[in-house]
């Protein structure tokens, strides 16, 4: 009977130490995904904290003028991750462009965008999905509705976003060792952000979410 026991004892004390070498190995890339998540959230939350902002105080000094570029060329400088910031009239016109280099783009048309549309019907913040930005790359675009005194609508402000721009400074160090890999897809499949080496097999994942959109972060072995 004590022998019974004790194999019992000893096969339990074996399975416990399997596990707790087995954990660090595992728990280790899923806790830096969790970690690297929740930076990637905390990072669109300040965006849209300040895009808000900026749609309140243009909503008192108008989408154009100096004061308006001025909330415009400030909310770019503020957030590095941003290219550039637009006002963006009921007609879907960029009519005031911030930093001065993307000033070009003042009058640029981009009403059949599918964001602009959401927002115009909806009334309320959207993040985009990505897309080909008439400054010509593919960028995200985060836009926050302007209204009046009264709840109408006057325009929207838009922020322009290159996802790797946004994403590679939080992820990057993730697979910094060669080791793990690491990728970022919107809702559709379509890849926002990889580390340079593919991922083999996902076995971590998370989600970050804003404005009805979602991402999922994937992590795993690098393919070799």
């Amino acid at each position: 009977m004590r022998y019974h026991i004790g194999m019992k004892k000893t096969a339990f004390l074996l399975a416990a130490i399997v596990a707790l070498l087995a954990c660090p190995a595992s728990a280790a890339p899923q806790a830096a995904l969790k970690k690297a998540a929740q930076q990637v959230q905390a990072t669109l939350h300040r965006l849209d904290r300040y895009l808000a902002a900026a749609a309140n105080t243009l909503a008192v000094t108008g989408l154009t003028g100096d004061q308006a570029r001025k909330v415009l060329a400030d909310l770019c400088q503020a957030n590095p991750e941003v290219v550039d910031c637009a006002a963006v009239d009921l007609s879907g016109r960029m009519v005031t462009v911030a930093p001065a280099r993307y000033a070009s783009y003042e009058g640029a048309d981009i009403s059949q965008q599918e964001q602009v549309k959401k927002l115009r019907s909806t009334k309320k913040p959207v993040l985009s999905r990505v897309f080909r930005a008439v400054e010509g790359y593919d960028a995200l675009d985060l836009e926050q509705p302007v209204k009046g005194p009264d709840g109408a609508l006057l325009g929207s402000v838009s922020m322009l976003i290159k996802p790797e721009a946004l994403l590679g400074g939080l992820l990057a160090p993730l697979s910094a060792g060669g080791q793990l890999a690491v990728k970022v897809l919107q809702d559709d499949g379509k890849v926002l952000y990889a580390s340079g080496k593919p991922l083999a097999k996902e076995e971590q994942k998370a989600s970050v979410r804003l404005h009805g959109t979602r991402w999922k972060l994937a992590a795993g072995p690098a393919a070799p």
